[in-house]
């Protein structure tokens, strides 16, 4: 559709449009037209710099969404989004900072609650993981990846039988999730509850997954075949 150039607020909704669509490449070009016209537009450096990101380019999004923050302190979205900058980066402290400061705006975020949970589980810090992750699905109890990352930290936390409960969830709520199935398989080996196990690990791999860990598991679950 052809955009007369000045119409800034359409350009501004292209680009949240386009994101939503997963053309990033033009979001990307969108958000950057809208802020030729006006660089005061909170809203499309924040849209900006997740398009950014995902047509990978953080360094950019980086830049983009520390804009969006100096025009509003206080707006959880941006970020969030610079916390998943961060993430991306594998600047984890950063990274758990932005999110700590998202969901104390916004304590019903729960996308900021998720990453957070997940942040936290890269940096080892299960205790932490598990009080966002319990945080998220106490607003929204459907929430798939809040189970995947609270399955994460009670493994690292050495509870199995927590974490096959938090996959199992992830499992009734999305039976096509590979990577939950490959815990379960996992998990039951781990137990030694073999018939389970292999169910689980074939329908990881039936659902696609290709992992060396898979791999390892069907080579540990050989001699429980018949």
């Amino acid at each position: 559709m052809a955009v007369d150039p000045s119409y800034t607020l359409v350009h501004g909704y292209l680009c949240s449009l386009y994101a939503k669509l997963g053309r990033f490449n033009e979001a990307v070009a969108a958000g950057e037209q809208a802020l030729r016209l006006d660089p005061n537009l909170l809203w499309v450096h924040s849209n900006l710099g997740a398009a950014y990101l995902e047509s990978g380019r953080p360094e950019k999004a980086l830049a983009e969404l520390k804009q969006a923050i100096a025009l509003d302190p206080h707006d959880p979205v941006a970020h969030y989004n610079l916390g998943v900058v961060y993430s991306t980066l594998g600047r984890n402290e950063e990274a758990i900072e932005e999110g700590k400061t998202a969901v104390a705006l916004d304590p019903q975020y729960i996308a900021a609650h998720v990453n957070l949970c997940a942040d936290y589980v890269r940096k080892g810090r299960s205790d932490d993981a598990v009080v966002e992750c319990r945080k998220a699905l106490a607003i929204d109890p459907s929430t798939v990846v809040a189970y995947v990352n609270l399955g994460q930290a009670y493994y690292l936390k050495g509870l199995a039988t927590e974490a096959l409960q938090a996959y199992q969830a992830v499992a009734d709520l999305d039976p096509n999730q590979a990577p939950a199935h490959f815990w379960l398989g996992r998990l039951y080996f781990e137990r030694g509850q073999y018939e389970l196990a292999m169910t689980h690990a074939d329908r990881a791999q039936e659902l696609g997954l290709s992992a060396p860990e898979l791999t390892q598991l069907f080579e540990m679950l050989k001699p429980y075949r018949k």
